[in-house]
This record gives structure tokens, C-alpha cells and sequence, in this order.
């Protein structure tokens, strides 16, 4: 879903264009995919939105109290939304945001918001892609950080992915510094194989595994494939 702003001439939208829905609501104005139009969901998109119901849900398992934990929490994760301005999540928002990520690096749900932990800055490539295998190297990772790898399947040389092309593929981080692991495998659980003169496109994000926190800014790279 993406936010609109708005001009002093245009002060309300609402409808639908094409594939999107344009609506408004307590955050400001929004923009969302029209459900009716979009491709079914893979098997693992729909188990990443089952762990995203399942966060849901448990919020409202939690006391009185522990929800106040989380909506006191809220000052230590100020973000830049897409229109440019600095914001904070609500308590259930922040809930869902760090357990939907511990969740995705396989760690238990928090019920009591975690200790703050400051987010390290690494940085990701493509260390090689072959029709053989397929490695992602990175450098200066802070120990206890997690790094997430998006994928695309091979394109060819001059086509811009899209959003959509990129799916979760794995995660690594198990050591600090700088390191290389390889994702063939479950690359290949997703993807054919590479072909030469294909090019793979890669997202990563870096993730807290103590407290679920990601990055906000996605590092992106691609890699041409020649033998």
C-alpha cells in the first residue's frame, strides 16, 4: 500500500484506476493493488502471509499491559514514509512489524516488546552467479544481524525487474564481518537454473534477530551471467 500527498488543490482522492484502489483513511491518503487483478499467490507468499495472520492474531492475545509495552515502545522506531516524512508505527503496528520479521528469520514470536538494538549498515553483492551456483557476499555485518536475499529468476540482460519478479529466497548472517554465503539451493526451489547472457537481480535487507527490526533502505544489485 502506498501513501499519496497531496497538494493545496488536491485534498482528497478516491476510486479506482486501472489495477489500483485510491481510498483514504486515518494514516492520510492511500493507494493499494485492486485484490481482483493481481496473480495468485505462490505457495511461499502465501506461508509468509500466513505468518503475518498469525502475528495478528496473537496481539490480541496479549494483556492490557503488554500492549501498553508496545505502544510506549513505538519512540525507538521512527521511520521515513514514502511521501518524505519522518512517522511512528502504533503499538500494534510495531507488534507486527518485528515479529512478522523475526517469524521470516525464524525466531519466536515476542509477546513483550525486546530490548532496542541500533541496526548495523552493511554491505551486499552478488559474488558470483553461474549456471552452477549462485553466492552473495557481505562485508562489516554486525554479529546478530540477520541478512534477507530477494531474487529474481534470470532476465534477460536489459529488462528493469519489477517489484513483483523478486521473491524471499533465504537468509544468512550467523557471523559477524565479512563473509560469503551460497543460496543455489534454495534459489533453486524457486527458479530454473541460470542460463548465460541471463541477468539475476537481488534485494537485501538486514534484519535484527533480537528484535526484528529491518533495515528501511533495500540494497539492490544485479549480476550478468557468463559461463
Amino acid at each position: 500500500m502506498a501513501l499519496l500527498k497531496l497538494s493545496g488543490i488536491v485534498s482528497a482522492i478516491s476510486g479506482k484506476f486501472g489495477g489500483s484502489i485510491f481510498a483514504n483513511g486515518s494514516q492520510g491518503n492511500y493507494v493499494k493493488n485492486n485484490a481482483y487483478s493481481q496473480q495468485k499467490r505462490t505457495p511461499a507468499q502465501t506461508a509468509q502471509q500466513n505468518k503475518i495472520y498469525l502475528t495478528t492474531q496473537q496481539w490480541r492475545l496479549l494483556t492490557p499491559a503488554q500492549q501498553t509495552l508496545w505502544k510506549n515502545e513505538v519512540v525507538n522506531y521512527p521511520y521515513v514514509n514514502r511521501v518524505g516524512d519522518v512517522v511512528y508505527y502504533n503499538g500494534f503496528q510495531l507488534y507486527n512489524l518485528l515479529n512478522s520479521n523475526r517469524l521470516l528469520i525464524d525466531e519466536v514470536q515476542l509477546s513483550n516488546p525486546p530490548a532496542f538494538k541500533v541496526i548495523g549498515n552493511p554491505t551486499y553483492s552478488i559474488s558470483n552467479a553461474n549456471t552452477i551456483g549462485i553466492s552473495i557476499g557481505v562485508l562489516n555485518n554486525v554479529l546478530g544481524d540477520r541478512n534477507i536475499v530477494y531474487a529474481t529468476r534470470g532476465l534477460p540482460p536489459n529488462q528493469i525487474p519489477q517489484k513483483k519478479d523478486f521473491r524471499f529466497v533465504t537468509y544468512g548472517g550467523f557471523t559477524g564481518g565479512n563473509y560469503t554465503f551460497p543460496i543455489t539451493t534454495p534459489y533453486l526451489n524457486l527458479f530454473p537454473p541460470l542460463e548465460v547472457g541471463q541477468r539475476l537481480h537481488c534485494k537485501f535487507k538486514t534484519v535484527v534477530s533480537s528484535t526484528g527490526e529491518p533495515s528501511q533502505i533495500e540494497q539492490q544489485t544485479s549480476f550478468l551471467v557468463v559461463s
